[in-house]
């Protein structure tokens, strides 16, 4: 089956995959095709509001070839270093900087409400 797949920058790619394959398995397709910006450990599927589950096969999400999953990629802290302590997070992202809310907006505009864009961000 032909996966449409769009990132935040509203960029669409086409992907061939089998739809007994894993949700893992589209990852490290979507890795091959796109290249290393888009490592499978920091990438989050959402299909129609849905996350998608790694372990899951594709076709647990009866996804529509006219339609389109986006793909989120996180970024690591450029910040971080080996040397660093390694410590649990105590505070939660800033949601009022103007990448976090362009963010917001552009995946809004691919049909998802607000709360379900800031849930997606934040995983």
């Amino acid at each position: 089956m032909k996966i449409r797949v769009k990132n935040l920058q509203q960029e669409t790619h086409e992907i061939e995959i089998d739809p007994n394959s894993s949700v893992r398995d589209l990852k490290t397709a979507i890795f091959n095709q796109l290249g290393s910006l888009y490592n499978t450990e920091n990438q989050t599927l959402i299909y129609a509001g849905t996350i998608l589950q790694d372990d899951q096969p594709i076709k647990t999400y009866n996804i529509d070839e006219k339609k389109f999953i986006v793909c989120l990629v996180k970024t690591k802290n450029p910040s971080s270093t080996a040397s660093s302590p390694v410590r649990q997070p105590q505070e939660t992202p800033a949601t009022d900087t103007p990448q976090f809310l362009q963010h917001i907006h552009n995946i809004m505009e691919m049909g998802y409400s607000e709360s379900q864009a800031r849930g997606a961000l934040e995983v």
